[in-house]
């Protein structure tokens, strides 16, 4: 191809082959590297190229990519006047590096018609490549032998390890590629990019020819000359530096409408724009494209605080909110769920929004109608609500468009969804006015999902959703609908029958609405109080009778109970869940009436403030051991005095006569403090009832009986001829013959150290005490004498005696006076 003119195209559409036949274009310094082949671009990188496959795979004229602008320099070059892009180098650097791939993989014809208009020389120079970058030599001299290189696609090397990198491997590998190129990010970048167009082209089959067509030109730019319209590149430093280029949400939007104009629901729903005082009906393209850049862009600008360059993220971040809880709705894919919600994934492409099926009718519809409900003039976002407990607008609209998340966010972005849904469901003409129905409804979610979580996994997050969706269509008289319901999907069943049986009561009125809500709003039951229903017998009648329509002494005796126990719960409990009593008093009482302890896998618990499966709010919940538990909180909470709760905690636990392992719990509070983070046990190991300080047998653990023994009897007291202080060996795995226990130590006799073992035999169930010598040593025979008259028997070079805990002490100190009266 040769023009006329360069004078005459500009401003018309060209393909980078033919701006290159005209040309010598060269990156300017001014311009940033190569970043579309950066590791963190991976997802701008990936949806430009599925874009320029879906483009060839297409063959059709003219798939613009937006402008490419600069300025030609008086500087010549080979007859060929230099281009020096301000605007569009990432696109023409991607562009060459696949015309150079298809090139390479059409064959040696193709290459070499590539290089014939690539590839130019001066007089006594080597041959350059008519595409460079100004920024770094390196990057230049890369560009010149990555022409003239000749690399067998069908004879890559192996990839490493877990990567693609097969073709940047065979280019590092070659001769004429320089080591210290690693350092160039340019080189770097366009090497990752080369294997990615490999990744994706490698199946393709004659597409340099549809790349460099000129009667079917398929992937285009508008070209524009700067000069023409008397603009310098000092203007676009400015430009640059004050962030005008595109920025994500800026493509993204314009992606978006293009995407709302050819849907086939563009016209379908119409709205309204007032236009020189007149109202106008106008598509759905047209109404989103005012509103954003209007009334919608006031309301994110109102919540950018100090920080204005967060403005566009924080639309990008609602629109991701709305989309993924609407994807997870339609059931969507659980590994695209995941990529949405995770942070690292900061800007979410239109490409990929578009290929995942996100930006639907209903999606798309459900955001413009959320907008128009929640913008709020020059304030931030409208708020509806007069309690906030449950929802706190503001506030969780500034969590959604900073997307901060804690972890997931699943908790948060179901109570989103369902304030969003009802608001898009139950608005009128007038706006929404539906306040106590949403009020109700937000009550209902917050109790429902508080206690559903933790949610684990993206599946259990979209079955909330999709309950949601289900609840929503009656969701306007929620407690009537509730009440008649026999099951809720997607959220807890337990929690949803504590909901109906509250949904029953309050529809009594009667002020029970009132007493429901004062427990209810506690900071750490948050909405689960069924163990409230259960002590004051209104889940026994409600199990009985499926209904709450009792006499009106019933109801004066039922609020009467509920008022004893809401306040009994209160004081034992804070937002942060249960109180501090001295000496876990608490712990021990429970103790004296059961075992209440929580099995989660190996282990059982004591119990912690917050956890799904070993926290206070698990026992009160009655689920994992419904009978003992039920049967343990009963008697507790009957027992209990709400005035004098220490007192009463030590009076139950002092009623305890067991001699089982809770006695030695409730005798010895100090064990309490050795356990660890989750308060860990093992009830049966190879080591016995254990300790964990961690959550392991591979980790430090105490045996209950040789350990409570050492801090009852032995710990700080010397042990006389035995010169060190009594002490514990907390051990670390499970090894038979490694087994945790007391010990005193360090009794010097002739050259031999010996030391006593205190353990508890299960075998047995007796205490054992070992006597043996440190490392090398020997028994005299009037030591053996004193061993063998206390009782000791030698077992593999040691004595051991079986005894019952009230001898042990005595023992000892029997054993220690006898060996102080030995002969040196």
């Amino acid at each position: 191809m040769t023009m006329n003119s360069n004078e005459h195209i500009s401003g018309k559409r060209l393909t980078f082959f033919q701006l290159i036949q005209e040309y010598h274009i060269q990156i300017p310094i001014i311009q940033r590297d190569y970043a579309q082949g950066r590791i963190t671009a991976h997802e701008i990188r990936d949806s430009f190229l599925d874009a320029l496959l879906a483009y060839l795979e297409e063959n059709k004229k003219h798939r613009d990519l937006d402008f490419v602008y600069g300025n030609q320099s008086n500087e010549a070059i080979d007859d060929e006047t230099k281009f020096i892009p301000l605007d569009g180098q990432q696109r023409l650097t991607t562009l060459f590096l696949l015309h150079w791939y298809l090139a390479i993989k059409n064959g040696t014809a193709a290459i070499n018609e590539l290089r014939k208009h690539l590839v130019f020389s001066k007089q006594g120079e080597s041959q350059k490549s008519k595409f460079s970058y100004e920024t770094r030599t390196s990057s230049r001299e890369f560009c010149d032998s990555l022409l003239l290189a000749d690399v067998d696609l069908q004879k890559l090397l192996e990839p490493d390890k877990d990567k693609s990198n097969s073709l940047s491997k065979t280019i590092k590998d070659s001769s004429w590629y320089f080591l210290s190129w690693e350092t160039d990010p340019t080189i770097q970048s366009m090497l990752i990019m080369l294997d990615d167009i490999h990744a994706k082209f490698k199946n393709t089959d004659g597409y340099f020819q549809r790349l460099i067509s000129l009667d079917n030109p398929v992937i285009t730019f508008q070209f524009l000359d700067l000069k023409e319209f008397n603009l310098t590149d000092d203007l676009y430093i400015k430009m640059n530096a004050r962030g005008i280029p595109l920025s994500p949400y800026e493509n993204f939007k314009a992606k978006f409408e293009q995407h709302l104009r050819k849907s086939d629901f563009n016209a379908k729903h119409t709205y309204t724009l007032t236009f020189d005082g007149k109202p106008n009906r106008v598509d759905v393209k047209t109404y989103f494209s005012h509103k954003i850049d209007t009334d919608w862009a006031n309301l994110f600008w109102n919540h950018t605080l100090a920080d204005k360059k967060k403005f566009d993220k924080l639309i990008m971040n609602f629109i991701r909110a709305i989309v993924v809880n609407n994807y997870a709705a339609d059931s969507g894919n659980a590994e695209f769920i995941k990529y949405l919600i995770d942070k690292r994934n900061e800007d979410i492409s239109f490409q990929q929004y578009l290929k995942n099926a996100c930006l639907n009718e209903k999606t798309v519809i459900d955001l413009i109608t959320i907008l128009d409900l929640i913008k709020n003039g020059n304030q931030k976002v409208k708020s509806y609500l007069s309690d906030s407990f449950h929802y706190n607008e503001a506030e969780q609209f500034d969590i959604v468009v900073n997307n901060a998340f804690v972890q997931a966010g699943y908790v948060e972005r179901i109570k989103l969804h369902a304030y969003c849904q009802y608001l898009i469901q139950w608005k009128t003409d007038k706006g929404f006015e539906d306040i106590e129905g949403l009020q109700n409804w937000m009550r209902v979610i917050y109790n429902l999902t508080e206690n559903t979580a933790p949610y684990n996994n993206e599946k259990e997050y979209s079955n909330s959703i999709q309950g949601i969706n289900l609840l929503i269509p009656q969701s306007n008289d929620i407690l009537k609908n509730i009440s008649t319901l026999d099951k809720i999907s997607g959220f807890d069943e337990i929690q949803f029958k504590e909901e109906k049986i509250k949904a029953h009561l309050i529809l009594k009125q009667n002020k029970w609405d009132e007493l429901l809500y004062s427990v209810e709003k506690h900071g750490y039951f948050k909405g689960q109080i069924g163990f409230i229903l259960f002590l004051s017998g209104i889940e026994e009648y409600f199990n009985t009778n499926s209904h709450c329509d009792w006499s009106e002494q019933e109801d004066i005796d039922f609020k009467e109970q509920f008022i004893k126990y809401r306040d009994i719960a209160i004081k034992l409990f804070s937002d942060k869940g249960i109180n501090l009593f001295p000496d876990f008093v608490w712990e021990r009482a429970l103790l004296a009436k059961g075992d209440y302890l929580i099995t989660e896998g190996s282990n059982q618990s004591f119990l912690i403030n917050f956890d799904r499966d070993i926290s206070w709010k698990r026992f009160l919940k009655r689920d994992k051991n419904h009978v003992l538990h039920s049967d343990i909180i009963k008697q507790i909470f009957n027992q209990l005095d709400a005035n004098n709760l220490t007192s009463s905690l030590e009076t139950i636990k002092n009623s305890y006569t067991g001699t089982d392992w809770r006695h030695r719990f409730i005798q010895t509070p100090r064990l309490f403090n050795y356990l660890g983070a989750k308060r860990y046990v093992r009830k049966n190991s190879n080591h016995g009832f254990v300790l964990f300080s961690g959550e392991r047998m591979s980790g430090a653990h105490a045996e209950l009986h040789s350990y409570s023994f050492f801090l009852d009897n032995l710990e700080g007291k010397e042990f006389a001829p035995f010169d060190s202080k009594a002490n514990y060996y907390f051990a670390a795995g499970d090894d038979r013959e490694e087994r945790p226990c007391a010990y005193i130590d360090n009794w010097q006799f002739e050259n031999t150290k010996y030391a006593i073992d205190i353990l508890y035999s299960y075998n047995q169930n007796k205490f054992k005490l070992r006597f043996f010598y440190r490392d090398i040593g020997n028994y005299r025979n009037d030591l053996v004498a004193i061993l063998t008259n206390q009782g000791f028997s030698a077992l593999n070079e040691s004595y051991v005696l079986y005894l019952e805990e009230t001898e042990v002490l005595k023992t000892i100190n029997d054993l220690g006076a006898s060996l102080k009266g030995l002969p040196l």
